[in-house]
């Protein structure tokens, strides 16, 4: 009997040592069971609202102000849902990129020397590390040396490129990963409330991205009437999208073996 493999299969073939199929799944419900408390709470906070406005002297007043508490709550229950998205796809994205990668080089699927210089001078241990960016020195007495940084999406652009994989990944992957990651380490490293100047400029990284990829708060400042950036949230369709994205690449690496196999074993 004959089975015809998909791109999936032979992604999941060159990734074996991730179970990504268990690791969606967990996520996907996860995300599921928050989106639904977040929905309970907003017609807690709808119902609310709507009784205040019928009821009249202090049982109103009690009604008005337990409608604020559940909005401000709400902000940070966003805040944290958004968080804990974030802790399970910005990894499993950072995971993914680095076992494709790794498991090119293992599989010998690109030959070093098609890598081209600066990537081909890297030690073998960078070489298919995507948190690693290769570069050489511009100017100066060191012109044309070998350089390193440490970036993992620069590094995955410059492999992606390199390899032939970026033919094959989504259209879009890396500005979507590019905007993952800055919010990863906006909040991994300042939380839900950020410095005032961190959330202007990441209120300005927004403004370059497609609409509805994150959400916003906003909160009065010490000018009359004026409103500024308070906490970021990524949305539910950014969220969704960015799982697609996987699946996707997934994909591509599948769709990638098939045609680097043909080329380096060719049929007899």
């Amino acid at each position: 009997m004959e089975f015809d493999f998909t791109n999936r299969d032979h992604g999941e073939f060159l990734l074996e040592e991730i179970d990504l199929t268990a690791q969606l799944a967990a996520v996907r419900s996860l995300i599921r069971r928050q989106q639904q408390a977040d929905e309970e709470l907003q017609k807690e906070v709808a119902d609310i609202r709507e009784a205040a406005m019928k009821a009249s002297g202090e049982y109103a007043v009690h009604l008005e102000n337990t409608w604020v508490d559940n909005m401000h709550a709400g902000v940070f229950q966003d805040a944290a849902h958004s968080m804990s998205a974030l802790g399970m796809l910005a990894p499993l994205v950072e995971t993914l990129m680095t076992a494709i990668f790794r498991a090119i080089g293992r599989e010998k699927l690109v030959a070093v020397a098609d890598l081209k210089e600066p990537r081909s001078k890297l030690k073998p241990d960078e070489l298919w590390d995507p948190h690693v960016v290769a570069g050489t020195v511009r100017k100066g007495k060191r012109k044309g040396e070998l350089t390193r940084s440490t970036d993992i999406l620069r590094g995955t652009v410059q492999l992606a490129g390199l390899t032939g994989l970026g033919a094959h990944l989504p259209a879009g992957w890396h500005v979507r990963m590019e905007a993952l990651f800055r919010y990863r380490n906006k909040m991994f490293h300042n939380g839900f409330e950020w410095p005032v100047d961190e959330r202007a400029k990441f209120d300005e990284d927004v403004a370059g991205w497609p609409d509805g990829w994150f959400l916003k708060s906003e909160r009065g400042t010490s000018k009359k009437g004026a409103m500024e950036p308070w906490i970021f949230y990524m949305s539910a369709d950014f969220i969704r999208d960015t799982l697609k994205m996987i699946e996707a690449i997934i994909e591509a690496a599948g769709a990638f073996v098939i045609e680097r196999s043909a080329k380096v074993r060719p049929p007899g």
